[in-house]
C-alpha cells in the first residue's frame, strides 16, 4: 500500500509542485527514513537528467544527504539551496491523519507542510528551472537536502560540514529555512518578513543544588528546592535583562517603519535606555521579539527523589535550556554562571552548547533577498532576524558561508502554531508564492 501512494503522482505528474510536497508528506520522516526522501528526490532528478551524489553517514545508514549542482562550478559566490528532510512527532488530535498529504480546500495537509518539506519542495522547483537555463548561470547552485535536522543535524548537516567540506569551497551563501512572512504583523494591512541572519546559542544545563533536608513543618531557608529556585532566579535577573543589542537595531528600525509614525521615529532610538524602558513594556509583549532582546533562561524539568509528602529533600535537579544572544561573551558567561552557582549550592554540568553564529547583512545576496521580499508588495517590509531557535545554518556559518534563514511564505501569526502543533498544512498560494520568490532571487544572483 505505501508503494502504491508513494509513487502514484511521481508516475502522472511528477513535477506539479503540489503532489510532489503531498508525496514527501506521505513518507514518515519522523527523525528517521530520510533516505526515502532522498530515494523519492532521486527519481525527480534521474528523470529530469541531472546528476547528483548521496552522502552516506557511516554509522547511520537511514541518515541521507542528497548534494546536486549545476552551474559553472570553476566559479565561485555561489548559492546552496538547503533543506532538510525529516520532521517531528505528529502528536494527537488532528482533524486527519497527520501524514495522509491529502489536498483540500487549497492546502496541502500534513507534518512537514511548513517544516520544512514545503520550503524543500519550493528549492526543488526553482533548482529544477534553472537547470533548463543552466547556460546562462554565471556562478554555480546546490540543492542540498540533509537529515537529522530536527534532532540536532548530528547526523546531517554537521556530519558533512565536518567530513567534506571541500564540496561547499565554490559557495558563498546558503538559503534555508530560519525566518517566516507573517500576514498583519506588525499590524493589520502590513506584510512583515522576518530574514534569519543570526541565531542565539544554546548551552543546555544539568544543575544538581544540594540543602538542608528535614521535616516540612519546619523549613529549612537553605533546602535544595529553595536553592535552585533562587539560583534560577538570580541568572535571570542578573544575565538576562532585557536590552537592545547592534544586532537586533535593523529589526526594530524596520518594525518602526511598517508602524508608521510615532514608532518610525521611536523605535530606531531603541538602543539608548532611556527610550527602551519606556518601549520595553510593549516590546515584551510578543515573545519572539521578547527573544531577540534578552537571554531565555528555561527551565524543562525539576525534580526531587520520591521520598514523603512531609520530607525535604536533600537533592533538586534541573535542566536549563538556556539561549544566549550573539552579542555575548560566552565563556565570560559561563564563568558567571558557575560563580552565582556557588553561593546557592548548585553544581552545573553543560550538557550541550553550540555558541551563537551570524551572517553579514552587507552582501550582494541579502540586499537581493531583501529587494525581492519587499517587491511582493507595496505592504511588505524586511526585518533582519534573530532567531532564538537553532538550524543548521550555524554548521555551514561555521564553514564560513553567509547564510540566511526565510521561508518565504505569508501567513497569519496564527498559523504558526502549526510548527510542530497540530493541523500542519500549506496553503497551495503559498507553495507558489516562496517558488517564486526563491526563483526570482536567484535570477537576479546568478544571471
Amino acid at each position: 500500500m505505501f508503494n502504491l501512494f508513494f509513487f502514484l503522482s511521481f508516475f502522472t505528474q511528477a513535477l506539479e509542485p503540489s503532489l510532489i510536497l503531498s508525496d514527501l508528506i506521505k513518507i514518515k520522516s519522523v527523525r528517521n527514513h530520510e533516505d526515502k526522501v532522498v530515494s523519492y528526490l532521486s527519481k525527480v532528478l534521474d528523470q529530469e537528467g541531472i546528476g547528483y551524489e548521496v552522502l552516506n553517514h557511516p554509522e547511520h545508514p537511514q541518515k541521507k544527504t542528497l548534494l546536486a549542482t549545476i552551474g559553472p562550478q570553476d566559479k565561485k559566490d555561489g548559492v546552496i539551496l538547503m533543506s532538510h528532510s525529516d520532521v517531528v512527532e505528529a502528536g494527537e488530535s488532528w482533524s486527519e491523519i497527520a501524514f495522509s498529504g491529502s489536498i483540500a480546500d487549497g492546502r496541502v495537509m500534513g507534518r512537514g507542510a511548513i517544516d520544512m518539506k514545503g520550503m524543500l519542495v519550493m528549492e526543488l522547483m526553482s533548482f529544477l528551472s534553472l537547470a533548463k537555463k543552466e547556460k546562462n548561470l554565471k556562478k554555480p547552485l546546490m540543492f542540498l537536502v540533509v537529515a537529522d535536522e530536527e534532532s540536532g543535524g548530528e547526523l546531517g548537516a554537521k556530519y558533512i560540514s565536518e567530513n567534506f567540506p571541500s564540496y561547499f569551497s565554490s559557495y558563498r551563501y546558503v538559503l534555508n529555512e530560519g525566518g517566516f512572512g507573517i500576514k498583519d504583523f506588525p499590524k493589520k494591512d502590513k506584510n512583515f518578513f522576518a530574514l534569519q541572519v543570526a541565531e542565539k546559542g544554546i548551552l543546555g544545563l544539568k544543575l544538581k543544588a544540594l540543602g538542608t533536608s528535614g521535616h516540612g513543618s519546619m523549613p529549612s531557608k537553605e533546602s535544595s528546592v529553595s536553592n535552585m529556585l533562587g539560583y534560577i532566579r538570580h541568572i535571570k535577573r542578573e544575565l538576562g535583562a532585557p536590552s537592545v543589542t547592534p544586532m537586533v537595531e535593523p529589526f526594530l528600525k524596520e518594525m518602526g517603519q511598517a508602524l508608521g509614525f510615532p514608532y518610525s521615529v521611536i523605535l530606531p532610538l531603541a538602543k539608548y535606555p532611556f527610550v527602551f524602558q519606556l518601549l520595553k513594556e510593549k516590546l515584551m509583549e510578543k515573545s519572539s521579539v521578547r527573544a531577540m532582546l534578552q537571554n531565555t533562561f528555561t527551565v524543562t524539568s525539576l525534580h526531587t527523589k520520591d521520598l514523603g509528602p512531609n520530607v525535604i529533600p536533600q537533592v533538586t535537579q534541573a535542566y536549563l535550556d538556556v539561549r544566549v544572544l550573539p552579542s555575548v561573551h560566552v565563556e565570560h558567561f559561563i564563568d558567571r554562571l558557575f560563580e552565582i552557582a556557588k553561593s546557592y549550592q548548585v553544581s552545573i554540568e553543560v550538557k550541550e552548547r553550540s555558541d551563537s553564529t551570524s551572517s553579514s547583512k552587507k552582501t550582494p545576496f541579502f540586499h537581493i533577498l531583501k529587494e525581492t521580499l519587499s517587491d511582493t508588495s507595496s505592504n511588505s517590509h524586511v526585518g533582519p532576524y534573530v532567531s532564538p531557535g537553532a538550524t543548521d545554518n550555524r554548521y555551514m556559518r561555521k564553514l564560513g558561508l553567509e547564510a540566511y534563514g526565510i521561508i518565504p511564505i505569508l501567513i497569519p501569526m496564527s498559523e504558526l502554531s502549526m510548527l510542530h502543533g497540530k493541523n500542519e498544512s500549506l496553503s497551495l498560494e503559498n507553495l507558489k508564492l516562496g517558488t517564486k520568490l526563491i526563483q526570482t532571487s536567484l535570477e537576479r544572483y546568478l544571471f
